[in-house]
């Protein structure tokens, strides 16, 4: 999966599950999650994690992914692709 998908899923899963008030095609590339002024909360993070499960269809387990995981777009981006490409290899 090219990361420009990725990033345009995430996008969408973070305008949604977070109730953004704005269009996720106006959300910035290196947008920050935990700086935005959310201030994520447990319940946040977890229902955001969900979304990026169901959305990727890939399983996270709680050791694999911390704050700063959730921090910003390019991090979860980064994560994502990484846990694919590993859970991808793995399946092979």
């Amino acid at each position: 999966m090219e990361i420009d998908d990725i990033r345009l899923r995430l996008k969408k899963i973070i305008c949604q599950r977070l109730n953004l008030d704005m269009d996720w095609q106006n959300l910035p590339d290196d947008y920050r999650v935990i700086d935005s002024g959310l201030g994520l909360d447990s319940i946040e993070s977890l229902e955001l994690i969900m979304g990026i499960e169901q959305d990727f269809g890939i399983s996270i387990s709680s050791h694999e992914i911390d704050g700063g995981v959730l921090s910003s777009l390019p991090n979860l981006v980064r994560f994502v692709s990484d846990l694919i490409s590993l859970r991808s290899s793995s399946s092979q």
